[in-house]
């Protein structure tokens, strides 16, 4: 509908604006501070994402996380072998269907996931509709009865539920209905009743707590207002003697840092940190207690490279993060290598690694990024992109199309790929080309930031290639979607001064 708008308002240019008329002379003298007006710092995958980790990677010694799973024939020949005592036994089948997926047979991994879905045995219990839940995702089937019945069975006294499953049960309220509150009573009962395990729903009160202050967080919000939260304090002193516990509440510390990342300016060379004094002072702490509680051996060595990595990172010293980062992959050892173990290590070094042009490194990074994600083709898309970025602002222009050109292969509608797309093709000369993707960026936006930045993109391109009337018009289109006084200002400018 975007696009048809775009064609129609040109069209509709040619027959009511014949008196529109640029300055190409103008232009042509200012034409490399027209280009600066488009963001570079906005091109490509210059973002930054932190998940929760599982729970047990906050453990004190690396020999308690769990191993990776190694797919290869003597785990076939074994869950095979298994399936031929247990032949309904779900847990055996569902090993079956993860080794398909993991080597992208899908339609085996269905198969297996209708076996597994039939031989469940039927009871009236959270851990049962849960796992109903977890095959029909796979299956592509409503679940929405299910939520239904964790729900009442949650609200029924005499219920509880295993501490295992509060990391699935999160992750199905939040996403499928943001309701939750019974999952936090569950939790609360829990931690009031003194259970052997505190450290897991305490964990998970703490997710959902940092979930809701992302959807509400400020600009103008203190970490410390972030962090604030005296129910969690109340059982961080009750259970003061779990060292996992007491990490937990700790270690949340900076990911109320990282939810103030979103609202700090990026350039092409790194996010501009503007932390208040005090902000900086805490970190400095937060330095300290993770020196401390690796020489008391309550956190171990992979643990305390990562959030190290994140406390220099915060300081804006990219060095020294980075050199936790990496020193984060080194210490765990390969038969650990897990996605929900690495994957916050290996986004911040992907990001460090843009950042300062290392190339080479950003490379072997994405191979290992790919194994981690099982060649997820998302994740391949936007690796393929900060490759093209990294080079791009490398000038090496080559290299720049070919991975932009690999990851415009993956996905075509992804707005960050067509406008770095459109950027460097506009700029080694290729402008019909240029144009073409800067109007698929506007079209296929999903946001008023982007819509005016990828409107921005096209008017200027119009500008310098002399298009008067398609120039003005779009020009026009990109002022509806300004967000700012500045940027609506920026239009005006433009018109005012380019145009007559």
């Amino acid at each position: 509908m975007r696009l048809l708008f775009i064609i129609f308002s040109f069209i509709h240019a040619l027959s009511h604006a014949q008196d529109v008329q640029l300055i190409s002379e103008k232009v042509n003298k200012d034409k490399d501070s027209l280009l600066h007006l488009i963001e570079k710092k906005g091109f490509g995958a210059f973002e930054i994402q932190l998940a929760f980790h599982e729970a047990n990677v906050f453990t004190t010694r690396i020999d308690d996380i769990e191993d990776a799973v190694v797919y290869d024939d003597h785990f076939l020949y074994q869950v095979i072998d298994s399936l031929k005592k247990e032949p309904t036994s779900t847990k055996v089948i569902e090993q079956l269907v993860n080794y398909y997926q993991y080597y992208g047979a899908n339609h085996l991994a269905i198969k297996y996931y209708e076996k597994a879905y039939k031989n469940q045995t039927i009871n009236d219990s959270p851990s049962y509709f849960l796992s109903r839940m977890h095959y029909k995702i796979n299956l592509g089937k409503d679940y929405y009865y299910d939520l239904m019945q964790i729900e009442r069975l949650l609200a029924t006294p005499d219920t509880t539920i295993d501490v295992d499953d509060f990391a699935h049960l999160f992750t199905f309220f939040v996403s499928a209905r943001q309701n939750y509150k019974i999952l936090e009573e569950q939790a609360y009962a829990i931690l009031d009743n003194g259970n052997k395990n505190p450290e897991i729903p305490y964990f998970y009160l703490l997710m959902t707590r940092f979930y809701k202050r992302s959807q509400t967080a400020s600009k103008n919000d203190t970490v410390f207002k972030i962090m604030e939260d005296e129910t969690l304090d109340k059982y961080a002193r009750k259970y003061k003697s779990n060292s996992i516990l007491q990490n937990f509440r700790m270690l949340s510390s900076f990911y109320a840092f990282f939810l103030k990342l979103k609202h700090f300016d990026v350039d092409n060379t790194g996010i501009i940190m503007k932390y208040s004094k005090e902000e900086l002072k805490k970190i400095a702490e937060l330095k300290q207690w993770l020196q401390k509680s690796l020489s008391k051996k309550t956190i171990h060595e992979f643990t305390f490279h990562e959030f190290m990595g994140y406390a220099f990172f915060y300081e804006n010293n990219t060095i020294r993060a980075i050199e936790h980062f990496e020193k984060a992959l080194q210490v765990l050892p390969k038969t650990k290598h897990r996605s929900e173990y690495l994957i916050n290590t290996v986004s911040m070094l992907e990001l460090l690694y843009s950042f300062t042009g290392n190339i080479e490194k950003l490379s072997d990074l994405i191979t290992l990024r790919a194994y981690l994600t099982n060649f997820n083709a998302e994740y391949i898309a936007n690796d393929y992109l900060k490759l093209a970025q990294s080079y791009y602002f490398k000038e090496d222009f080559e290299n720049a199309i070919n991975f932009c050109e690999k990851a415009y292969n993956i996905d075509p509608t992804n707005t960050k790929t067509n406008q770095l797309f459109a950027q460097i093709l506009f700029e080694t000369g290729y402008h019909p080309e240029a144009s073409y993707h800067a109007i698929r960026a506007y079209n296929f936006s999903d946001s008023p930031k982007q819509n005016y930045k990828s409107a921005l993109q096209v008017s200027i391109y119009y500008m310098i290639s002399n298009s008067s009337i398609d120039a003005a018009e779009t020009l026009k289109v990109t002022m509806e979607h300004a967000s700012t006084e500045q940027e609506t200002e920026t239009c005006k400018k433009l018109l005012q001064k380019y145009f007559k």
